[in-house]
């Protein structure tokens, strides 16, 4: 009974690599470039108690940070040169 076992163990062991060989390999994850990852941002609406989540990829978000950051120092630079009606 002993030796039924025995054998029965060293077959069901080695049948195991030939069924992990016979199934095939999955296919490789996409690798996504840091500028196309999503990046999600909590924004606080005017009027609003309730944040709202906001997501885009890296560069959009650089875009809107550059635009915005453009936009701040035209609003600095013409307060400081005294343009009257455009504060």
């Amino acid at each position: 009974m002993l030796t039924v076992l025995v054998a029965t163990m060293t077959l069901a062991t080695m049948s195991a690599p030939a069924q992990a060989a016979d199934v095939p390999p999955s296919a490789p994850t996409p690798v996504v470039p840091a500028s196309d990852k999503k990046v999600c941002r909590s924004e606080q609406t005017l009027g609003s108690f309730l944040a709202k989540r906001v997501c885009r990829t890296a560069r959009q978000w650089a875009e809107i940070d550059a635009g915005n950051s453009e936009a701040a120092e035209g609003a600095l630079a013409r307060r400081r040169s005294g343009v009257p009606g455009r504060n």
